[in-house]
Order: C-alpha cells, then sequence, then structure tokens
C-alpha cells in the first residue's frame, strides 16, 4: 500500500517558497559581507609586537573587539552576561580625561551595536559616577571600576588604559574582566591612526542634572551637559588629540620605552620602593584603602554607610586558638557548654578585658570596630548587601547551615574552611570577636572620623558600658548564626565582663613605617 500523497509546497505555495528563498540569500549575503570586512579587518591589521595589533582605524578595530567579545558572550558556559565597559584612563597619568570619556563612549556604542539587551548604557555608569560623588563629597579617591560596574550590576567589567605613541597613534589596552569567578577572560592590545578618531560634540554623553533621575532612563536628559562640563578635565577641548605641544610630542616616552607587558598595563613608572617586610608570624599585612563601612540597608545601628580610610595594618590570620591563649600566663576564661579543648579551635568564654590583655601580652591589639569591618569585606566595597551575601558562605564561613542544622555543635577547628580574599580564615562565622570599640547605636557620633576610626572613646552609659562583637557565630542566640548575622557589616553588643560559647576574639598590630 503506498503512502498517502505529501502536499507539495514548492507547488501549493509558490510565493512562500520564494520569500523563504529570499530570505535566506539575504543571510547568507550578509553573513558572506560581516565575514569578508572581518577578513579585511585581519588582513589589513599589522601584528606592531606579540601583544599588539595595528588597525586601519579605530572604527576597525573597536568592531573586531566587540565581535570578539560578543563571541566569547554566547559561549554556553555564560548567560547573557551584562557587561559594563567603566574606564579607560590615561597610560601616563592614570586619570580619565576627555580622551577617556571619547573612547568609552565610541566603544561602549560599538559594543551595543553588537550586544543591544547586555551593554550597560553609557550614560548610566555616568550618572553613577554623579551619584557616587554626590553620597560621598569627601572621598578620597573617584569610585574604583569595581564600583561602578558593582552598582551597575554588571556580570563582566571591560577596562583599560589609552596612550598616545612616539609615532601619534593611539595605543588602547584593553582587559574583560568576570566579577563573579574574579577571572580575566580576554585582553586586548591595539593600535590605531589618531586621525580616525572623529568624535562629534553631541556623541558625548551628557550628565545628570541637581535634579537626579533613575538610571533605568533610557533616554539622556539635555540638561546632563552643564554637569558633564564640571567633571570633564578637559571639557572646553572639542577634539584633545589635537592639542598637544611640539615639545609634549617630542618628549613624550616611546612605544618600547612603555612595553611593560599587559598584566602590569594600569601601573604608573616608578621608582620601586624597597621591598616589604614579611609580616609577624601567623599575621597578615591588610593593606591601606578606603571602604564603605555600614549598610544602608541593613539594621538602624549600621546606618548611616559612609566611606572611611584605613591604614595599612596586620591581623591574625585566624582566630586566637586555645594553644595560642596559654602564652598569656596572666590571662584567665571561663568554661561551659559548648566549651572548646583541642589546640587548634577558637579559644571561648574570654571577656574583653581578658581578650585586650592576651593581645597586649603579645605585643598586639585587639582591631578597631572599622578595621574589622574592611578587612572582613576583602577589598569589596560595594554597597549592596546582596551582592557582597551572593557567596557561598558555605565555603568560607562555619554557621547554622552546616553546624546545627546538621547536628554539628560547637566551635570548629580554626583555618578549617576556605580563606577569604585576603588570606584570613573564620571572619564570618565560627566564633564572634571582640574589637576595641565601645558600642554606639549608630555611626553619627563618628561619621566624620575618616581616616581609622577607634569609635568613641567613653560608653554611652558608664554604669553599664558595652563593647562591639562582630561576624557571626556557628550557633547560638542573636541571630548570630544566621546569612544575615554573619553580613561584614553587623554589629552586636556586649558588656565586657561577658564571657560567652559564643564569644572569641583574634588580634592586630599596627605597621610601623618604612624608614
Amino acid at each position: 500500500m503506498s503512502p498517502p500523497d505529501s502536499p507539495d509546497f514548492g507547488e501549493s505555495f509558490p510565493q512562500l517558497n520564494y520569500e523563504m528563498g529570499s530570505r535566506i540569500s539575504k543571510i547568507l549575503k550578509n553573513y558572506v559581507l560581516h565575514s569578508a570586512f572581518l577578513l579585511f579587518l585581519a588582513v589589513t591589521a599589522e601584528a606592531v609586537s606579540p601583544l599588539t595589533i595595528r588597525y586601519p582605524s579605530k572604527d576597525g578595530a573597536f568592531r573586531v573587539i566587540s565581535s570578539e567579545i560578543k563571541g566569547l558572550s554566547q559561549d554556553t558556559r555564560y548567560d547573557n552576561p551584562r557587561i559594563a565597559l567603566t574606564d579607560i584612563p590615561n597610560y601616563q597619568s592614570l586619570k580619565r580625561d576627555s580622551t577617556s570619556e571619547m573612547l568609552e563612549n565610541a566603544l561602549n556604542e560599538s559594543l551595543s551595536n553588537e550586544m543591544p539587551d547586555q551593554v550597560v548604557p553609557h550614560f548610566e555608569l555616568i550618572q553613577l559616577r554623579i551619584e557616587w560623588n554626590e553620597n560621598y563629597p569627601g572621598s578620597f579617591r573617584e569610585p574604583l571600576s569595581e564600583d561602578l560596574a558593582g552598582q551597575a550590576e554588571a556580570d563582566w567589567m571591560i577596562s583599560g588604559t589609552h596612550e598616545t605613541l612616539e609615532n601619534q597613534e593611539l595605543q588602547l589596552r584593553l582587559e574583560l574582566y568576570d566579577m563573579v569567578s574574579e577571572k580575566i577572560l580576554w585582553q586586548s592590545n591595539v593600535t590605531f591612526p589618531q586621525a580616525g578618531i572623529l568624535f562629534l560634540e553631541q556623541s558625548v554623553a551628557p550628565v545628570s542634572p541637581p535634579q537626579k533621575p533613575s538610571i533605568s532612563e533610557k533616554k539622556n536628559p539635555p540638561e546632563f551637559q552643564d554637569r558633564f562640563d564640571e567633571l570633564s578635565p578637559n571639557a572646553g577641548i572639542k577634539d584633545p588629540l589635537q592639542y598637544k605641544s611640539d615639545h609634549e610630542i617630542k618628549n613624550q616616552p616611546s612605544f618600547e620605552q612603555n612595553q611593560r607587558g599587559f598584566f602590569s598595563m594600569i601601573l604608573p613608572e616608578f621608582i620601586s620602593p624597597p621591598p616589604l617586610p614579611p609580616p609577624p608570624e601567623g599575621m597578615v599585612r591588610i593593606p591601606e584603602g578606603e571602604f564603605v563601612m555600614g549598610n544602608l540597608g541593613g539594621r538602624t545601628d549600621e546606618q548611616p554607610d559612609h566611606l572611611v580610610f584605613i591604614k595599612s595594618f596586620f591581623m591574625d590570620e585566624h582566630e586566637v586558638t586555645n594553644s595560642d591563649y596559654l602564652l598569656c600566663e596572666k590571662c584567665e576564661r571561663g568554661h561551659g557548654g559548648f566549651d572548646t579543648h583541642s589546640p587548634d579551635q577558637p579559644v571561648v568564654y574570654v571577656d574583653w578585658h581578658n581578650a585586650n590583655q592576651y593581645c597586649l601580652s603579645q605585643g598586639k591589639r585587639l582591631p578597631s570596630e572599622a578595621e574589622w569591618e574592611y578587612t572582613a569585606k576583602a577589598g569589596n566595597i560595594n554597597r549592596d548587601p546582596k551582592r557582597i551575601d551572593s557567596e557561598n558562605l558555605t565555603l568560607v564561613a562555619w554557621f547554622e547551615e552546616n553546624t546545627v542544622n546538621l547536628g554539628l555543635y560547637g566551635p570548629q577547628k580554626v583555618a578549617s574552611k576556605k580563606p577569604s580574599a585576603w588570606g584570613l580564615y573564620d571572619m564570618r562565622g565560627n566564633v564572634m570577636e571582640w574589637v576595641s570599640d565601645f558600642y554606639l547605636p549608630e555611626y553619627n557620633a563618628s561619621f566624620h572620623k575618616a581616616v581609622s576610626p577607634k569609635g568613641p572613646e567613653t560608653a554611652s552609659n558608664p554604669e553599664y558600658p558595652l563593647r562591639v562583637v562582630r561576624g557571626g557565630a556557628w550557633g547560638g542566640e542573636n541571630g548570630a548564626a544566621s546569612r544575615d548575622g554573619l553580613r561584614p557589616s553587623r554589629r552586636y553588643a556586649f558588656a565586657p565582663w561577658v564571657r560567652s560559647f559564643q564569644i572569641g576574639f583574634r588580634c592586630a598590630a599596627d605597621e610601623q613605617p618604612r624608614k
């Protein structure tokens, strides 16, 4: 028996068949043209060094860069990552200038053409810069690239530098950074003639008016330009690339003098100081830096969030253990339920006075509250607590989800979880930690103490003084074992004579200035 006749779409729908063929033809034609264009760029591009490629024009370089990043974003390992192009500062000064603004705007536009739904609009990043400056007028610096990318909720960040070479070509060094895995995914080092940089004045994204619009608006308010003129270092120059004197051109370092390798691309030329001495045994050097202390979305006593600058110092890499505590002959401790006995477990049932005495006996001190939070955040100064707490806490902390909920009670051996980005263990969880500060229910009293603040000099209630405890714990009361209880900005307060199975401590030490 023969099968039933199948419909012949070629005969029944000749017009549809023609249109489908026409569309396929157009798609193939566009694909061929695009491939031919990229091939042309590849042929005309010239390798300057193993790390540098010269393109005939800026537009050609940006098209290739955009195409490469688009291809990477379509990898099945990634899920339509949101991409923020943050900074392209001057390679010599390490500061953004009007050329930076123009390059950022042009490359952002090229990326948006390739990935219209994935690239953070340029004007949004400008708005975020303004909001940062308005929220923190006393900041010691402009926001870091990571700050902007984090505020823009980007998954990937593009940053780099620009430099004018001896032959008057522009060199652009770029890298693509994964905010989640903290890895560099892609790098590019290109040059192209400055003559190819033709920016129109209206192509520069304007900046926000005093009445701040939402960054979710998808248009540029006309009032942006006045604010942008204030922020732009060369706002009066239409094309800064044309305003170099002969003296500046002749005295610019050559490309060979500046070729220091891609990974050092954002480092300035300087005479290297003597190497830093190693930190004391069992301690970690904490680099100086600025961070947002507190949490705008946290509890009342975590507010207002504010900028704090911390000078470099040393911090114990883990909590003081039972074996460590034996080094202080005059130090005492209590005993009780959920006590610790192993030499490698953190010492508990130690009140504030004995914790302070132990640190002093070792030539150290208790860390300040600001130092503790700065160290716990380990360079992550993002203000959004959801981003800070999105990491897998079970890898770095002992808390209720991997202790009490599984029938495991009591503090665990120190350094048995992964360290933080700065190499410290158990900054969150295991046991809470005494710090040096008296407790106040808000930060207002020390809001303007922006450099390594030590907290209030006296207790708010001398008859019942309170000291600050930080870090969360493996279990116990006060919600200290919950995810919320382990937030780096979360504050606890106890009388200095309290001895608890939840509370331990670690010590800090000042870094002596180099001679």
